[in-house]
């Protein structure tokens, strides 16, 4: 309910409507100013035209709208599997900030703010989510580049907003620690690391493999956020890591395409198996690491030069292998 005027004399005007010099000015909950009439004209002009105005505001008008289109257009169906999973994610909290605001309303400060607010809200203020806050970023410059192209904004308000600072994970697995969380794990989770480590593959990655991604060269794994495609050539230890996935107990008479599978012939969902590696973590006194860890050990454990391990990683970039390579560098001394 809109709060009493302060001057009962204007009482008639509706919500959001105030006087600015010798016009009657509109503030949509939107963003931005949209002037009715002169004040010369009088009340029910002023009255007509804020009703005009309202019923023109439908959500075809709003950003929500632009949002949609850029989730139903071929840009986005172009983009990774894993990309779209997580931009699906961050769909609803980029719609709850800015979905009621007009396109053009949108300013580089409404950016910061919101980045701001929502590292705190999903973080602690000694440690905000920088890195959430950056992601959703991401997805509303992506929104706005593709929106702007097409004419629908007259400016990507995502431009010259600087992402939020990140601590980059320095976390290295020793080889001790690694065996001691191979020992305390189940035998699924000893298959996932193994195969995670030794094709240097997101566990994501791992448990959709099938059946027919195992070649006689090695194993076939697509990666699903870069689309990169590599055939992992196969090792003694890598074959008994296959072997070890295969002999995963499944119920007599099961059949399953996947290549890691439960005993009902479904696929372990990513979740499962970080719990299994947390917990095997925990059994073997091993703190402060993660199972996507695993692929940075196998990058930083990969001989090789960084040209290599790009490649073997299958990475986009060299700047990201770097990041990954995570092995303390052994550099010879000034004679």
């Amino acid at each position: 309910m809109p709060r009493r005027r302060i001057d009962s004399s204007l009482a008639w005007m509706p919500a959001r409507v105030y006087i600015q010099r010798d016009k009657y000015v509109y503030q949509p909950k939107s963003g931005g100013k949209i002037t009715l009439c002169k004040i010369s004209e009088g009340k029910l002009a002023c009255i007509k035209r804020y009703e005009q105005v309202v019923e023109s505001m439908d959500d075809r008008k709003l950003f929500k709208r632009v949002i949609d289109l850029f989730f139903a257009s071929d840009a986005f169906k172009r983009l990774s599997v894993r990309t779209r999973k997580d931009y699906e994610v961050y769909r609803p909290v980029i719609v709850s900030a800015f979905g009621k605001m007009r396109p053009n309303a949108i300013q580089p400060h409404h950016v910061r703010l919101f980045m701001d607010k929502l590292a705190k809200s999903k973080g602690t203020v000694a440690k905000p989510a920088n890195a959430t806050a950056n992601r959703h970023k991401a997805l509303m410059q992506k929104i706005c580049s593709w929106a702007y192209e097409r004419g629908k904004i007259k400016i990507n308000p995502c431009v010259g907003v600087v992402k939020l600072h990140e601590q980059s994970r320095s976390r290295y697995i020793t080889d001790k620690e690694y065996e001691a969380i191979y020992d305390a794990a189940v035998p699924s989770c000893r298959v996932a690391m193994e195969i995670s480590y030794l094709c240097m593959a997101r566990i994501s990655d791992v448990v959709n493999l099938k059946m027919n991604n195992i070649l006689d060269e090695g194993i076939y794994i697509e990666q699903g956020k870069t689309g990169k495609k590599q055939i992992k050539l196969w090792s003694e230890r890598l074959r008994k890591a296959v072997d070890d996935a295969k002999a995963l107990p499944c119920k007599p008479g099961m059949f399953t395409m996947f290549l890691f599978n439960k005993p009902d012939g479904s696929r372990y969902a990513v979740r499962a198996i970080q719990a299994q590696y947390k917990k095997a973590c925990v059994l073997a006194g091993v703190e402060g690491v993660t199972l996507h860890d695993l692929k940075s050990k196998a990058i930083s454990d990969f001989e090789g030069t960084l040209q290599e391990k790009q490649d073997a990683a299958g990475h986009s970039n060299s700047a990201m292998t770097q990041k990954y390579d995570r092995k303390i560098k052994h550099v010879r001394s000034v004679k």
